[in-house]
């Protein structure tokens, strides 16, 4: 009943690096893929998004789901309707 539609092998972390400059964010940014890309991690993939960069490539790719519609089309109020 989540808002993501993942299964058990998928998971998350969010990380708030609130109150940072810009140099500070990235010397973390560039430590976090340092351990996640430095290490054998056979079979994991990992990605590093900020939260708008993350919605916008979901909403992009359309994760799969057990029923996807895709309605296409130039008249706005019908397809609204």
């Amino acid at each position: 009943m989540g808002a993501d539609t993942f299964g058990t092998h998928y998971s998350e972390f969010e990380i708030e690096l609130n109150h940072l400059d810009g140099p500070t964010q990235d010397k973390i940014l560039d430590q976090i893929e340092n351990l996640t890309q430095n290490n054998n991690y056979v079979g994991l993939n990992f990605a590093i998004n900020t939260f708008l960069t993350e919605r916008i490539e979901e909403t992009i790719s359309g994760y799969y789901s057990s029923v996807v519609i895709n309605i296409i089309g130039t008249n706005l109020d019908a397809i609204d309707q």
